[in-house]
């Protein structure tokens, strides 16, 4: 009797470690990690001004008159710079899988276009809305997809569907007001984030085991060379590559000098 349970409970401990393996695998393969840093501005940070090369009140010229560069005073995060995993020539290549569409959102108000950097995948709709009372008529400056003209009216709403994923961030821009632009990148893969106030990127549930070449983008700075925890590191061409391992992997301060923008 005694053989007979002993053998039974062997049946079973063989059964169980047949049932788990084909679930542990899986999980093992579907492991996945996630990239953090943020963007620090290497210099004093500069005042808003209204006029170029204006001197603040305390006597300083460290001004700029450009809003597009949007600098925390207290933690000198950079807003506003994507990154993503770059696909094109001497890239990375993924496993496409099937998008979920979204409509993402473009607003005109006070003479601005809001967000500054629209993230976009293909089969994705871009619905622009004016608040303004005064009309906008917006360039996209296609190269994959058909190029556009969209005539805004005062109050008005249009959407558009954004078919093909684009080789570089593609500029929207006002044929009325110069100063009125924004650009948006549209991709085929989900692996893009825009850094926040704090000037902080999170990218979830990227690939492990084989480098992934990302690409760096400011509207208004070329952000080819870096300081890493002290060393400075060489981005040709803004972009990096790096191998990740599964969980969370941290660049910690990516600090970018300020003679890398132009105002």
């Amino acid at each position: 009797m005694r053989h007979s349970t002993t053998k039974t409970l062997a049946s079973l401990v063989a059964s169980s470690l047949f049932i788990l393996s084909p679930n542990v695998a899986t999980a093992e393969k579907t492991e996945t990690a996630t990239l953090k840093m943020r963007f620090v501005y290497g210099d004093d940070v500069p005042t808003l001004s209204s006029s170029e090369g204006q001197e603040n009140a305390t006597g300083s010229s460290n001004t700029i008159s450009n809003p597009r560069l949007m600098i925390d005073p207290e933690s000198k995060g950079i807003r506003s710079v994507a990154v993503y995993a770059f696909t094109g020539r001497g890239g990375s290549k993924f496993k496409r899988d099937p998008s979920v569409k979204v409509k993402r959102q473009l607003v005109a108000e006070n003479g601005q276009l809001q967000p500054r950097i629209v993230l976009a995948r293909a089969g994705d709709t871009l619905e622009v809305t004016n608040k303004d009372g005064t009309g906008y008529n917006l360039n996209f400056g296609f190269f994959a997809n058909r190029g556009m003209n969209l005539v805004l009216p005062p109050g008005g709403q249009k959407a558009t569907s954004i078919a093909l994923s684009e080789p570089a961030p593609i500029e929207i821009a006002c044929n009325i007001r110069a100063s009125t632009n924004a650009h948006v990148i549209v991709l085929d893969h989900p692996f893009a984030a825009i850094s926040d106030q704090d000037g902080k990127i999170r990218i979830d549930g990227l690939p492990v085991g084989s480098e992934v070449v990302f690409k760096v983008y400011h509207e208004l700075a070329s952000i080819e060379r870096v300081n890493l925890k002290g060393t400075s590191v060489e981005w040709k061409r803004s972009r990096f590559g790096i191998e990740l391992s599964p969980g969370v992997n941290d660049l910690g301060d990516v600090v970018v000098s300020g003679k890398s923008f132009v105002d």
